[in-house]
């Protein structure tokens, strides 16, 4: 027995987190899907996935958030709101378990044309979005029975870049906290900058005077970023140059400090490509991007240092990569091919490396995997 509880031990010391069953929620930017989120299941023990139901979500609700304690919803929309085509919408729904369906609660504008990222700041009282054709930035308080509030804070963001075909004016691709919820970073891809601002205990984005902003490389186009869970280190994916840049975060101004640039495509590679989606392993050793244009995710072992090392091209299966995202367990990665109207399911070994299951299921244009 003594020998038996050893091993026990061991082998969860190895293995922390064992095969389950695991549920996750998609997105479409197909405007046609009328049931257009998708609740699915990942069977860790046998690797495969499946469809449990597809709830009506909204129009093209290319990218969704999920409360902390899993009872709401909420959704960027290509709907106009109150009919207004200067202003798109922002939907907030209650996640019905029992019948996995989505009861409306309500809607609100997103201040902006072209809603692409949703999220929740640590303790889920706030909620922010990014308009990427407007280039605008929002903050809203989630109220308590999960509905949204009306926008607190708003930015309109300006300039533009080198790259006149993208760059034309200001884009807006992302905005969320740092871990601390201290800060919110927003990507510009038509500036070339990751604007950083305070959050006020109401949810309201101020000036950071410290730092307004990190300027990265003409023609870049910051896309996403993640932080560690460490709290120190910060990546941000360039979807322009195809790079990952890797920083140092400063709690005290929020600051980030650039240590290293890493390209997400292979050397051979000579075609044009744009990165898109950026997560760490839950294991916190590995990082992992994707390219459409290339097809792959690129994997990367992180430093001590926070720098990066690139252990593998993963090419097999990937076509238009626009979201993946990696299971709690760490053993499986979903990559959205949305082009392709598949999900790919692929397996991560100890090493941190891809390979396939051969387990691909079909859902409409695919841009968004939210474990649930």
């Amino acid at each position: 027995m003594k020998y038996l509880i050893l091993l026990s031990i061991t082998m969860t010391l190895i293995n922390p987190l064992s095969a389950q069953k695991t549920l996750f929620f998609t997105g479409t930017t197909n405007a046609k899907e009328i049931n257009s989120i998708a609740v699915c299941e990942l069977d860790e023990s046998k690797s495969e996935i499946s469809i449990i139901s597809k709830m009506k979500g909204g129009q093209r609700p290319g990218y969704i958030a999920i409360s902390k304690d899993r009872k709401f919803l909420y959704a960027v929309s290509s709907e106009y709101f109150e009919g207004n085509k200067n202003e798109n919408s922002l939907n907030a729904f209650k996640i019905e378990k029992e019948s996995w369906s989505l009861t409306p609660l309500n809607q609100q504008s997103s201040m902006g044309i072209n809603p692409c990222y949703i999220s929740l700041s640590p303790s889920g009282k706030t909620l922010f979005t990014a308009n990427y054709t407007s280039g605008s930035i929002s903050s809203y308080p989630v109220l308590k029975n999960g509905s949204i509030g009306k926008s607190i804070s708003f930015f309109q963001l300006e300039g533009t870049g080198p790259d006149k075909s993208r760059q034309e004016g200001p884009h807006a691709h992302y905005i969320s906290t740092s871990i601390d919820g201290k800060y919110v970073y927003a990507t510009d891809l038509g500036t070339d900058k990751v604007m950083i601002y305070k959050l006020d205990k109401k949810g309201r984005l101020l000036e950071n005077k410290d730092s307004k902003f990190l300027n990265l490389d003409p023609g870049a186009g910051p896309r996403h970023m993640v932080f560690h869970k460490n709290g120190k280190f910060v990546y941000i994916i360039n979807e322009l140059n195809n790079e990952v840049v890797s920083c140092v975060y400063n709690a005290s101004n929020g600051t980030l400090t650039v240590v290293d640039k890493d390209k997400t495509t292979s050397e051979k590679f000579e075609g044009k490509s744009s990165s898109a989606a950026i997560h760490i392993h839950p294991g916190g050793k590995y990082l992992y991007s994707s390219n459409r244009g290339e097809n792959c995710i690129s994997v990367f072992k992180i430093e001590n240092d926070g720098s990066l090392t690139n252990i593998q091209i993963f090419t097999e299966g990937m076509g238009m990569l626009r979201d993946f995202n990696i299971s709690p367990s760490g053993l499986f990665l979903i990559a959205g091919n949305q082009a392709e109207n598949e999900l790919v399911l692929l397996k991560i070994d100890e090493n941190g490396k891809l390979s396939s299951t051969g387990q691909i299921l079909s859902l409409s244009e695919p841009t968004c995997v939210v474990f649930y």
